[in-house]
Parts: structure tokens; C-alpha cells; sequence
């Protein structure tokens, strides 16, 4: 008894702390805390099978239950692997190349038990004593250290900008897995490459949480930062942006439009075909001017801020909106009514000065008063 709690002391305690980790944080999500839970089984099946093995190896005499204990070992080692690859591979979705990456496993499955029916993999003597195969010795390694290297290169290319600590994490996880392989075949100690598989687990779990509390964390800042109906900047944004460019000491532009009668519009045909036009709009604005921050300010007002412009730029911005409205003519929805755009343009030598804004919405309201559908260039004459 002594012995078996000195062999597995780490292993035990480190199944109790993921136990605890997953039954008390209520952040994970169903599926991503179910493979996880395999993961703990699994280790725990090892543990078992692993102890089981041990003491048949200590028989003077060959039983072949020692080759079903170690088949089982054999199997469950690389499925380990698998289910924390797993996790990556259903946090993006991809659940068809999760289920084809299960080949190997099969493969690995049907090495582990070859040892009933021949010698290609490992055997063992009569006087029980474990022999490597004459085809494919050490397999169980090989495909436990194949998904390894899978879950760093999933890692690596497919990281996000903070992905520094998540690639040092699994890196750490995978590399305290393999040093523990190293030493329990080179000095022969039984249990190092399990314990070491269960702190890599615990990393793993750790790596995880941060990488879904990241990916919450970037989800609500886009959703503050975006409008709801048409996917383009919101009012929020516009704030956010406006005040970084006060600082700012280069030229920009300032773009300010509204849909001409659209309240009109929206009484005659509804809000549903209101909305449509809004997302019209906003799609022309994003795919006409796709290298400047486009903002829906709220109802049927747009901004565009026109970063490193100048004045001289002022007929080319003034020729989109021609543009804009031309293509809201011709349309390409069926059974909408035309509609048009009025802009006004302003322009600043530093950054988002407080005239700008006031000055566009100026040349808006002239634009509004005279012919409509079209922009207008503010002048302080």
C-alpha cells in the first residue's frame, strides 16, 4: 500500500484537482467540459490498468492477463492526446477532421492487442519478461507523440494575437509529457510519464479557460462595438475612435449622411423594408470606402472617418457618393423604392479637431436644403 501511494501520488492528487476545477467553475461548456471529463477517465483507466500491469510484472511466471493489462495501457495513452486536441478542434467547430483524426487510434488499438496473436509490437517470455516487436516496437509512443505535435501546430497557427502565452502553455504541457516518456524508459521509474501526463492536463485546463474567457472577451467587445443590424461600427465605436484621433497629428476627413425621406419610406413600406435599405447603404459604404473606420451613428445616419485625407482627396469622396447613389437606383433588391443619399465633407489638418464634426453636419444640412442626393464640401464662406 505504501508503494502504490508513493507511485501515484501525484497522479492522484491531480485527478482530485481537475475534479474540482471542473465541478466548481461553471464558465466551461457542456461539450468542452464532457471531453474533459474523458480525459480524467481515461487518466484514471491508465492508473488502474497501469497498477494492474505492475504487479502481474512482478509474477515469476507469464499470464496473459499481463498482455491485456498492457493492450489496455497501450490503447488509452494516445487517446488522451486525442481528446485535448479535441478540445481545440471543437472550439473552432471542426468536428469532421476531430473524427478522422480517430484513424490513428484505431490503428494504435489493434497494435496494442497484437501482442495476443503475434510478435510485431511487443511480447513477452515465458519468465514473463516484457520484449519490444520485430516490426513496430515503442507504437504506443509514437502515436501519443504524433497528436502532440498536432495540438502544438494547431496551437501555433491558429493562436490569436495573444497567442505568446497560449503557445508557451501547450509547448510546456506537451514538453513536460515527453520529458516524462524520456525518463521513465531511461531510468526505469514507474509512473513518471502518467504523473507528467496529469500536470500536462492541468496546463491544458489552464491554457483552455484563458482561451475561452479571451474568446468571451473579444465576442462582447465586438458586440459593444458593433451595430446590431447592419454589422458596421456603432455609436460606441464612433465615440471610442473619435477620442483616440483627437490626439492625432495627421489630416483627416469627416463624412456625415443620412438616406433622403427616410422616415417617409419607413411609414410608407414599413420598418422591414427600412431595414433593408439601412443594410444596403451600410454594405455600399463598407465596399466603397472598405480602408476607413464606416459608423451608423443610429436611424438612417453614417459616418465615415476619413483618416490621413486631405482636402484634395474632397472630388474623389464627393464622385463614391455619386457613385453610392447610382447603385441604389439601378439596386439589385426587387420591389424596394429608390432611394438616395445626402452627404456633407469636412476636412482637418490635425486629427478629429471640434469643428469637424459641426462643419459636415453643416454642409449636410445645406446639402438637405438645396437638391439633396449628393454631397457638399463645407465651406466657412
Amino acid at each position: 500500500m505504501k508503494n502504490f501511494v508513493y507511485n501515484n501520488f501525484i497522479s492522484i492528487v491531480g485527478l482530485i484537482m481537475l475534479l474540482v476545477f471542473l465541478l466548481t467553475d461553471k464558465t466551461y461548456k457542456k461539450k468542452h467540459r464532457d471531453l474533459f471529463i474523458n480525459v480524467i477517465i481515461l487518466v484514471a483507466l491508465e492508473l488502474l490498468f497501469a497498477n494492474i500491469d505492475d504487479y502481474l510484472a512482478q509474477l515469476d511466471h507469464f499470464t496473459y492477463w499481463r498482455t491485456f493489462t498492457s493492450a489496455m495501457g497501450y490503447t488509452i495513452r494516445p487517446m488522451i492526446g486525442y481528446f485535448i486536441l479535441g478540445l481545440t478542434l471543437n472550439l473552432r467547430k471542426e468536428i469532421k477532421l476531430f473524427h478522422y483524426l480517430a484513424i490513428p487510434l484505431a490503428i494504435n488499438t489493434l497494435c496494442s492487442f497484437s501482442g495476443f496473436f503475434c510478435d510485431w509490437c511487443y511480447t513477452f517470455s515465458s519468465t514473463n519478461d516484457w520484449a519490444p516487436g520485430t516490426i513496430f516496437p515503442y507504437f504506443s509512443y509514437f502515436f501519443i507523440s504524433l497528436y502532440l505535435v498536432l495540438i502544438v501546430v494547431d496551437v501555433i497557427f491558429n493562436s490569436n494575437r495573444r497567442s505568446g502565452f497560449f503557445i508557451l502553455i501547450t509547448v510546456l504541457g506537451v514538453l513536460i509529457i515527453v520529458l516524462g516518456m524520456l525518463f521513465e524508459n531511461i531510468y526505469g521509474i514507474f509512473g513518471v510519464s502518467r504523473n507528467s501526463i496529469i500536470i500536462s492536463v492541468i496546463f491544458f485546463y489552464v491554457f483552455y479557460q484563458n482561451r475561452e474567457f479571451f474568446r468571451d472577451k473579444d465576442a462582447i467587445q465586438y458586440l459593444a462595438r458593433h451595430d446590431g443590424l447592419t454589422g458596421i461600427y456603432n455609436r460606441y465605436a464612433f465615440d471610442v475612435f473619435s477620442e483616440e484621433l483627437k490626439s492625432s497629428k495627421k489630416p483627416m476627413g469627416f463624412l456625415i449622411l443620412d438616406i433622403d425621406n427616410f422616415k417617409k419610406i419607413n411609414d410608407k413600406y414599413g420598418h422591414v423594408v427600412g431595414d433593408v435599405i439601412l443594410k444596403r447603404v451600410a454594405v455600399l459604404l463598407e465596399k466603397t470606402f472598405e480602408q476607413y473606420k464606416v459608423i451608423r451613428l443610429g436611424g438612417d445616419e453614417f459616418v465615415v472617418l476619413l483618416e490621413n485625407q486631405t482636402i484634395d482627396s474632397a472630388n474623389d469622396i464627393i464622385s463614391t457618393i455619386g457613385y453610392i447613389n447610382k447603385e441604389l437606383v439601378s439596386g439589385d433588391i426587387a420591389k424596394m423604392p429608390t432611394v438616395s443619399v445626402s452627404a456633407g465633407l469636412s476636412f482637418s489638418e490635425e486629427g478629429f479637431d471640434d469643428n469637424l464634426y459641426e462643419n459636415a453636419d453643416s454642409a449636410l444640412y445645406d446639402r438637405k436644403n438645396t437638391t439633396r442626393r449628393g454631397c457638399t464640401l463645407y465651406n466657412p464662406n
